[in-house]
């Protein structure tokens, strides 16, 4: 007898390994994800099962999601499926012509992400591997619109298989310099204001007593939260494109150590969100103040590492450009995703968590 189609059979061993139980579960939703991670940095990638998304631009859609389809993005990324530092891909039609594809990205905090770099680095890999683009050796190129615009991939692609990524952020710069920020609990500080994708603020540890490699995460989570609440309250942004970008992300924690070829970073969000990689906008924003400062020359390659995992994006300066009236630059990162499975989600009758939950 066949079950409807809104039931899933579920399939068990008896106690000799060898008696197989079928039973239905009635379920209200169903969607189905690849899943990756860039330097750890997790990524859940709908591949079915996602209401329609409505919208004339991607702009659109992006705040349709928020303001209509909470209840999914909390169902993919809160617990028990997901955490609070997971985030979620739904690919989308794009609105330029100039995009392969679209894509809007989703977490735990619920706000607009216009840019994620490691999301745009899974999901290139993703795009060759899986028919939205046509495979070429030794490269492919993927073309992928955010919010922020559209920023270009090149997929290495050796003997039939997909590997790294080099990404093209969009025009990154600087916005201000110096600019002083009272932080709750822990005092007047200078920090640049910076743009790679997302606007973040960007300053090094010891401006707020801590050590990236010595300072319990905890207390990192805590000081760079406090640090870009502070800013967000007391320093307002425009971006010269579009007032949805004009927001500032997140903190950018730093080694200070801008003249070395190896540096380090954490970026902290002001729902205290870390990204396990670098912070591939973050790395794009921090390479324009660098460039600025002179710490880095045109296509000069310089390795962030991950103040959490200790993984790593290599990044240069590849051109400059402008942004409005700013100087800006055009950042070339590289990163690899990897593929850690394929999951099926479902919201049982019943189930009062059933839309997840953050502790």
């Amino acid at each position: 007898m066949a079950l409807p189609s809104n039931q899933l059979v579920g399939l068990s061993n008896g106690d000799n390994g060898l008696r197989e139980t079928f039973r239905a579960v009635k379920y209200d939703l169903k969607i189905t994800t690849v899943e990756m991670h860039v330097g750890g940095d997790p990524l859940r990638i709908v591949t079915s099962g996602f209401p329609n998304i409505k919208g004339d631009t991607l702009f659109n859609k992006m705040n349709y999601l928020k303001d209509h389809l909470a209840y999914i993005r909390n169902t993919l990324i809160l617990e028990p499926r997901g955490h609070h530092d997971m985030h979620g891909a739904v690919i989308v039609q794009p609105d330029s012509s100039d995009a392969d594809i679209a894509t809007l990205i989703f977490n735990s905090s619920g706000d607009n992400v216009t840019m994620c770099g490691h999301s745009a680095i899974a999901i290139a890999r993703f795009a060759v591997d899986h028919g939205y683009v046509t495979p070429t050796d030794p490269e492919t190129e993927v073309r992928i619109q955010y919010p922020c615009g559209v920023v270009k991939a090149a997929v290495e692609f050796k003997n039939g298989r997909s590997g790294s990524v080099k990404l093209q952020s969009v025009p990154a710069f600087v916005y201000a310099k110096g600019v002083d920020v009272d932080v709750t609990g822990v005092g007047k500080v200078k920090v640049d204001i910076c743009y790679g994708g997302l606007f973040f603020a960007v300053l090094s540890d010891d401006k707020v007593d801590i050590d990236l490699r010595k300072t319990p995460m905890t207390k990192i989570r805590e000081v760079g939260a406090l640090v870009t609440k502070s800013v967000q309250e007391q320093v307002k942004v425009d971006h010269p494109d579009a007032a949805d970008l004009s927001f500032v992300y997140g903190t950018l924690l730093t080694d200070g150590k801008d003249e070395d070829e190896r540096s380090m970073q954490c970026c902290v969000s002001d729902t205290k969100l870390i990204p396990r990689a670098p912070c591939g906008s973050g790395t794009m924003a921090r390479v324009a103040l660098q460039l600025s400062r002179g710490q880095i020359s045109l296509n000069e390659t310089k390795t962030f590492v991950s103040a959490v995992t200790g993984s790593q994006y290599s990044a240069r300066p590849m051109r400059k450009t402008k942004c409005g009236d700013f100087d800006a630059v055009i950042v070339e990162i590289t990163g690899r995703g990897h593929y850690t499975g394929t999951a099926t989600y479902i919201t049982e009758d019943g189930d009062q968590l059933q839309h997840g939950f953050l502790v």
